[in-house]
């Protein structure tokens, strides 16, 4: 099962914050409740004006992650602010885990310092890896990111990074590729 995680090294105290990548979304509540959760609000901000900065925050995460098809943006904008049934249940594996992404990291208002995902890409198609790893090296570049996923040959086609040299802001990628007789090799950087 997909698993993230996102540990704030500046407090030693804190518990780490892991969860399921698909979490449960919630039923018979307003969505954009559910998204403000672990969110920083802005000093006074009414929550009307709260609200609605975060959905257009959330909407242009969305669109960058291609979230859901151009025609469905608007109605997914509307289903933000009205109580659901279950906002998640027609939602695809896939769909599940750009939304809890886009809730558990994008929408803070900076990466945590160390973040791991492990296996949390397995239901994406090669296109919306890519879309989800540039997000992440755009947003996280501060932070130490470690992604575990198995690539398929369609994953290396359209690998997100060549960069090979560590440093602040670094995105360094390689696959490790283990042939029939269990020898292990690197392949990229």
């Amino acid at each position: 099962m997909p698993r993230f995680a996102a540990l704030p090294l500046d407090d030693a105290s804190a518990a780490a914050a892991l969860g399921d990548c698909c979490p449960d979304c919630p039923l018979y509540a307003r969505p954009i409740e559910w998204l403000a959760e672990g969110v920083a609000v802005e000093g006074g901000a009414a929550a009307e004006e709260m609200e609605a900065a975060l959905a257009a925050r959330f909407l242009g995460l969305a669109s960058e992650l291609r979230l859901v098809p151009d025609d469905k943006a608007a109605e997914l904008g509307e289903s933000l602010l009205v109580e659901q049934d279950d906002f998640c249940g027609e939602l695809s594996g896939g769909q599940r885990v750009k939304l809890a992404l886009i809730r558990a990291v994008l929408l803070r208002s900076t990466c945590p310092p160390l973040l791991l995902l492990d296996e949390s890409l397995a239901p994406l198609d090669p296109a919306s890896k890519l879309l989800v790893i540039r997000e992440l090296q755009r947003f996280c570049a501060r932070s130490l990111v470690l992604l575990i996923y198995h690539a398929d040959e369609a994953d290396a086609d359209a690998s997100a990074s060549d960069a090979c040299e560590l440093g602040r802001g670094s995105f360094v990628t390689g696959r490790l590729v283990f042939d029939a007789t269990g020898n292990v090799s690197v392949r990229g950087c």
